[in-house]
């Protein structure tokens, strides 16, 4: 696959859920690859992704460079790493208390906190959402009209690993451009 990385006026991804991404690139790939890939990066990139702290915040197409490079090292399709090194990170990254929490959350309440959820993740755009039926929602991205695929991908695993905590089963979540939009249908068994 290949990915075009625009680097400038890049929206930036905050460095608390990168963290453990970048540990779990590492964890799955290992030391040796993740060197290779990371000597292929540009180099305003690689001191960008090597110097992520969970409080600060990185430029998606830095993220988006890494993982290509790592995903081409390894012989991997960016979408499927992209998909599991974000669904495995937000995972891990949610202490047993909220897991708790979110489970007694009702599906509209979750609806109404992803714009926070998004927003701290993220500095363009919104996420909103809105429950279609039970066992189904609609969220909308709006204002990052030129998501990447890679970003839309690792969004939609997101969502699906905090429906997971929040105990919903069978999560699938479907993401599709519409316009100037990007709509995530995510479905449940109710």
């Amino acid at each position: 696959m290949e990915v075009a990385i625009r680097q400038a006026d890049s929206p930036k991804v905050f460095g608390g859920i990168l963290v453990p991404q970048r540990d779990a690139l590492v964890a799955r790939f290992g030391v040796d690859a993740y060197g290779r890939a990371l000597a292929r990066v540009p180099a305003e990139m690689r001191a960008e992704y090597e110097g992520i702290t969970a409080e600060g915040w990185c430029r998606s197409a830095t993220v988006e460079c890494v993982v290509v490079e790592l995903s081409r090292e390894a012989g991997a399709d960016p979408r499927e790493v992209t998909d599991a090194t974000v669904h495995y990170a937000v995972r891990s990254t949610v202490g047993t208390l909220w897991r708790v929490l979110m489970k007694m959350t009702g599906d509209l309440t979750l609806l109404r906190r992803a714009p926070m959820f998004y927003a701290r993740s993220f500095d363009r755009g919104s996420l909103t959402g809105e429950r279609i039926s039970p066992g189904h929602a609609e969220l909308v991205l709006d204002g990052w009209p030129d998501v990447t695929d890679l970003q839309a991908i690792g969004i939609a695993a997101g969502v699906r690993a905090v429906m997971e905590m929040a105990g919903r089963p069978d999560v699938v979540v479907l993401w599709r451009r519409d316009a100037e939009l990007t709509r995530f249908d995510v479905t449940w068994r109710p």
